[in-house]
């Protein structure tokens, strides 16, 4: 799940994405942070609506994996990335959850 800044990997199916993927696909990221689940999937069908398909959970509140896991299974077409990962176990937890790309807190 980690990003990296090696571009040379193709993107297939739930495959992490590089830095550069990232940055050519999305010049700007949405930084969400979700309190309730219910909210998650019609936000995230909106953003991708509107041509926004990368989009960061932040692992701010107790319900964000849960929101990462109903964004990746009900809106395939959006590429979850959990933001706030503090450790090892986050960024785990996050690709359990369907996250594609983290974004480390150092």
């Amino acid at each position: 799940m980690a990003v990296n800044d090696d571009d040379t990997n193709q993107n297939h199916g739930n495959a992490a994405f590089t830095a550069v993927q990232v940055m050519r696909d999305a010049p700007v990221i949405p930084v969400i942070v979700l309190n309730d689940v219910a909210h998650a999937v019609p936000m995230a069908r909106a953003l991708v609506a509107g041509g926004i398909r990368m989009l960061e959970v932040t692992l701010r509140t107790p319900q964000a994996l849960a929101c990462m896991e109903a964004i990746a299974r009900d809106v395939p077409e959006a590429v979850v990335g959990a933001g706030t990962v503090r450790s090892a176990a986050d960024a785990q937890a996050a690709a359990r959850a369907g996250a594609r790309l983290a974004c480390w807190v150092i």
